[in-house]
């Protein structure tokens, strides 16, 4: 079995994806910010189509802010773009 140290702490391949597994399920994707889609059926009110827009774009920004938390979290990449050899700096 290969095992892999990450700030000092041994991990197994399977440990490594279980607890990033663990981790992108404790973030909630923000679904309830698009259920606001019959606003856009009431286009007609200029108000209502301002309150679409900005839960969209408040959806866009939790979304990409997710991604970039549990891209940060990953301790083992599969790339070829960061070294085995730079440890936790390449992160």
């Amino acid at each position: 079995m290969m095992k892999f140290i990450y700030q000092n702490k041994e991990y197994l391949l399977a440990e490594l994806k279980e607890e990033q597994n663990a981790f992108e399920k404790e973030l909630e994707v923000p679904d309830y910010l698009r259920k606001v889609e019959h606003l856009k059926l009431l286009g007609f009110d200029y108000g209502y189509c301002i309150a679409y827009d900005f839960f969209d774009d408040l959806y866009s920004q939790v979304t990409s802010a997710r991604y970039a938390l549990l891209m940060g979290h990953k301790k083992l990449y599969d790339s070829n773009y960061i070294k085995w050899s730079s440890g936790e700096i390449g992160q």
